[in-house]
């Protein structure tokens, strides 16, 4: 129905209308109505603060902002107006304009000033100011001693200087006032979660989730604590926790959650009887198979990440096997299709790195061809057929399969194997080529990468949105020079070497507002990459094919420049270090990931057998290489197992069989660092860092002779690669 613009309703209505929508978070059509009623009311101040209102929850803060500007037009002092620009002032980061505003507004003495104290506390802490923002948080709980937002920021001050007891202090102080409050419950179990005293943090966790279960930032830290937790018992309770953050976008690799889901599901007896079952299975297994495939755990697991597990690996080729010879009297048992989907579905994030023997390769052969006479008579195809063969090969290289020709009981198996392939082919057709690759070993870099676009990643996790660089570099914990930051938000981000995206698309998302220009030498990394990046709405990326060795062909400088997991695969290192360093600008920051020849020793060695024994990459001699490394009885085969990489072919093609790979020492990175012109601003391996500070000071963190010291004695501490930032000081590294 359209609104007749003649109308005039009373104030009354149009709050309610307005209001109704507003709470339940139908933003859009609120904000949309509300525009209308101030039409013929550009002046109704309510409507004004309501519409700055709605953009502000939606994260638009300039947006709001405009509004609040145009309410103080009409009234200078206007409290919410005023209150509400400083808030979003903070949210953009601008915390001395915020603060600003805030201390202007305790000057016209408002009987609300606890509430702009709290605010001011809020915007002087995120400043850093955190021995002025406790005296502003204490001053406002002087005015309204139950006044429960300052209590908890004052304890999140003090948890800032990891003060812990004055901030648990505090929190219960909190919880005196208000004891359902859910914020207060999580920041208690950050605090123990700090402490290490990870059941406690469990309960104070569990509790704010029992009070808002819609906080996804809770949600968050509660997976991080149960991965930290040693699980004994097997519990139902935990093991349904563990399917409600696999299904949520919490801020923690999924991978890790299934690993550990899989540890929880392992202490069941009955799910240990399951998969210790004799080979090859056989109908006499069938009751546990349908127990297996009823675990709604066990099967978003195998949905989300490669299996990180060979008892589980054995089980599951078992049980694709068992399937596919006896597939005719199996496919009346439809309760088995939703995990036959699942498994299937593993098979394809893994990338087919289960064994297949040969007489599966013939019954395949068979029900492909049987599946293609059904096409060509137009006759029905059960989805169990469909389904197995996808346990075994993607369904797009086939070239008999269409969307159209299947139920929806595999729309999403369907989905991921024909259609999102399909996309990726046209994506790559348009793909803007900076210049054709020249270099020796960026060609059979990109050769690799064609073949296997890496790394394949299904499901993805938000990062926090940042609206200043200060406050990123604070909150992660980095050494900078302020006086020479480049810029206060970093408008030009590059990732060179992006890959199948998943780095660009937290760089835009961590900094909304920047844009990011993210290159790779592979083409079927790119589509894969811009196909997820428009899955997730991402539109502050422009993707292009060019190697790091054209770098000055873009013909731009940045802001920020990340390079994780590639200087290491070129000819020569350094110079594409210093090429990337020639296009970042003064004050500028670079995020560098290069191998460890420490971490590394038993790969490198590994590496130098395969050279020897003359193993060309070719996915059959890999996947032989693999299988001859599980059944080795020698204990250097065996420790790679233990390597998530070992699970996914791309992975343990990038592992052992990659064309071109340099490793580094800690001294070889200090001394590039210098003669780049860098200083060094931490490394970003948190688990790292919270070891190396039980023996050294936080002003160590930034001493890399301290964390090659550090290094010696904690061999595998940097087992993925190093990781770290720098920020660059002068713009003419020497030779």
């Amino acid at each position: 129905m359209q609104l007749d613009k003649n109308i005039t309703l009373r104030p009354l209505d149009y709050k309610n209308e307005l209001l109704t929508f507003y709470k339940s978070n139908h933003l859009d059509i609120a904000l949309k109505k509300s525009i209308f009623y101030l039409e013929g009311n550009r002046t109704d101040i309510w409507l004004l603060n309501f519409v700055g209102a709605i953009h502000f929850k939606l994260s638009n803060y300039k947006n709001a902002i405009s509004y609040y500007d145009k309410i103080l037009e009409l009234d200078d002092k206007h409290f919410d107006a005023l209150n509400n620009k400083g808030l979003s002032l903070d949210k953009l980061g601008d915390f001395k304009q915020a603060i600003n505003i805030f201390e202007k507004l305790l000057k016209f003495n408002y009987n609300k000033n606890y509430v702009v104290l709290n605010n001011l506390g809020v915007s002087l802490k995120n400043l850093g100011i955190i021995e002025k923002s406790i005296e502003v948080f204490k001053t406002s709980i002087e005015l309204n001693p139950n006044y429960l937002n300052s209590y908890n920021n004052l304890g999140i001050s003090y948890l800032e200087k990891n003060d812990l007891k004055n901030a648990e202090y505090y929190f219960n102080q909190g919880l005196l006032i208000k004891n359902d409050a859910p914020e207060i419950f999580n920041n208690l179990g950050k605090i123990y979660l700090i402490k290490k005293k990870y059941e406690k943090a469990y309960e104070f966790y569990l509790n704010s989730i029992s009070l808002n279960e819609n906080d996804i930032s809770v949600w968050g830290n509660l997976a991080i604590c149960l991965l930290e937790m040693d699980l004994f018992v097997y519990n139902k309770n935990q093991e349904l926790l563990f399917l409600q953050i696999l299904n949520k976008n919490v801020q923690v690799n999924p991978r890790n959650i299934a690993l550990k889901g899989l540890q929880l599901l392992k202490l069941n007896p009955e799910f240990k009887n399951l998969i210790n079952k004799e080979f090859p299975l056989g109908f006499k297994d069938l009751d546990s198979l349908k127990e297996l495939a009823n675990n709604k755990l066990f099967s978003r697991i195998l949905e989300v990440a490669p299996i990180s597990d060979l008892e589980i690996e054995k089980l599951l080729i078992e049980f694709r096997k068992f399937i596919l010879l006896n597939l005719s009297k199996v496919m009346s048992l439809t309760k088995l299709l939703p995990f036959l989907i699942s498994l299937a579905k593993q098979c394809f994030v893994n990338e087919y790195i289960f064994k297949v023997t040969e007489n599966e390769e013939k019954l395949l052969l068979i029900l492909v061809n049987n599946i293609k006479s059904k096409i060509k008579k137009g006759t029905y195809i059960d989805p169990f057929k469909i389904s197995c063969i996808a346990c075994y090969q993607k369904l797009y290289d086939f070239n008999i399969f269409k969307p159209e020709f299947f139920n929806s009981k595999i729309q999403s198996l369907v989905i991921e194997q024909i259609k999102n392939v399909q996309d990726e082919k046209e994506i790559e057709k348009n793909i803007y080529k900076v210049v054709n690759i020249k270099d020796k070993t960026s060609k059979l870099v990109k050769q690799q990468y064609e073949e296997n676009p890496y790394p394949k990643w299904t499901e993805h996790i938000e990062p926090v949105s940042y609206n200043s660089l200060k406050n990123y570099l604070k909150k992660s914990g980095l050494r900078f020079d302020s006086d020479h930051l480049c810029n206060d938000y970093p408008k030009q981000i590059l990732i060179a070497g992006c890959g199948t995206g998943k780095q660009a698309i937290d760089a835009a998302l961590t900094f909304k507002n920047a844009e990011i220009t993210a290159i790779d030498l592979s083409k079927a990394s790119l589509s894969y990459a811009i196909r997820k990046s428009k899955e997730i709405g991402i539109r502050n990326i422009n993707f292009m094919m060019c190697d790091i060795n054209d770098i000055e062909l873009l013909n731009r400088r940045f802001d920020i420049i990340e390079c994780v997991g590639v200087l290491h695969h070129m000819e020569n290192p350094f110079i594409g270090w210093k090429k990337l360093a020639s296009i970042l600008n003064d004050g500028g920051f670079m995020f560098i990931g290069l191998y460890s020849e420490i971490a590394r020793r038993n790969i490198s060695s590994m590496r130098k057998i395969i050279k020897k024994l003359k193993i060309s990459p070719t996915k059959t001699n890999i996947l032989k290489f693999r299988n001859d490394l599980i059944y080795n009885k020698n204990k250097r085969c065996k420790n790679f197992v233990n390597w998530s990489d070992f699970y996914n072919f791309s992975e343990f093609r990038d592992l052992l069989f990659h064309v071109q790979e340099h490793c580094f020492s800690i001294s070889k990175i200090k001394s590039y660092i210098q003669r780049l012109g860098f200083i060094f601003s931490g490394f970003e391996n948190d688990e790292a860092k919270i070891k190396f500070l039980m023996n050294n000071k936080n002003s160590d963190l930034f001493d890399l002779e301290k964390w090659k010291e550090f290094e010696i004695n904690n061999k595998d501490i940097f087992c993925g690669m190093y990781q770290f930032w720098i920020q660059k000081i002068k713009d003419n590294p020497s030779e």
